[in-house]
């Protein structure tokens, strides 16, 4: 759960410091992790990131105070099939689970093809 008084709308922050921080993700797409669309002249793998909707996850049973759950995609794009399928699976270990602050959920996945790139967009949520 978010600290009280913890930005609200920059949790993603912290969901891009957790995949900057693992080496194989290093190794995978180096720093191409970017909010919301890469940059047109990004070559080579790399990670978008968006926030997709936020509601309210009730603390107890009664009526305690609510905090906030935010939902968001993390896509991978690779112009090869099989490492977009071995970078989604990076990003699942790396980002479902309890971390110090915070926890993530894995809630979804869809794949795509645009442009000869393979994408992998998984959903998850952050409380």
């Amino acid at each position: 759960v978010m600290a009280a008084g913890a930005p609200k709308f920059k949790v993603m922050r912290d969901v891009v410091d957790l995949l900057k921080a693992d080496t194989t993700m290093q190794e995978f797409v180096g720093s191409k992790i970017f909010p919301i669309v890469a940059p047109q002249d990004t070559t080579g793998d790399f990670i978008a990131y968006q926030r997709d909707g936020v509601d309210t996850e009730p603390l107890n049973k009664m009526g305690g105070f609510a905090s906030l759950r935010f939902y968001f995609y993390i896509s991978i794009v690779s112009t090869d099939y099989e490492r977009s399928l071995d970078i989604a699976d990076r990003v699942y270990d790396v980002l479902q689970g309890t971390h110090e602050t915070f926890s993530i959920e894995f809630k979804d996945s869809t794949e795509n093809v645009v442009d000869q790139k393979f994408i992998q967009v998984l959903k998850f949520s952050i409380l």
